[in-house]
C-alpha cells in the first residue's frame, strides 16, 4: 500500500475516534426523549437485527410532555425554560 493508503486509513481512523463517543450521546438522547432507558443503546450489539432495531427507535417520535428524562423537547414553551 501507498501513502495515499495510510493517509486515507488515518483520516477514517480518526473520524471515527472523534464521531465515536458524541454518536453514543446522540442516540442515548433519543431514547431519553422516548422516555426508554440509555441502556437499549446495547442492542446495537445484537448481531444482524440490532443496528435495525436501534434505527427504527430513532425514527419514532419522542413522548409528548414532560417524562422521566425532563421536559419535551419539541415544546416551544419549555425551551424557555432551558435557556432561562
Amino acid at each position: 500500500p501507498g501513502i495515499i493508503f495510510w493517509l486515507s486509513l488515518g483520516a477514517v481512523v480518526l473520524f471515527w475516534l472523534v464521531s465515536f463517543i458524541p454518536g453514543i450521546a446522540v442516540t442515548v438522547r433519543r431514547f431519553h426523549d422516548q422516555d426508554l432507558s440509555g441502556w437499549m443503546y446495547l442492542l446495537n450489539f445484537i448481531p444482524s437485527i440490532g443496528g435495525l432495531v436501534v434505527f427504527v427507535f430513532m425514527c419514532l417520535d419522542g413522548t409528548r410532555g414532560i417524562n422521566r428524562f425532563g421536559p419535551d423537547s419539541k415544546d416551544p414553551a419549555a425551551e424557555a425554560d432551558i435557556f432561562a
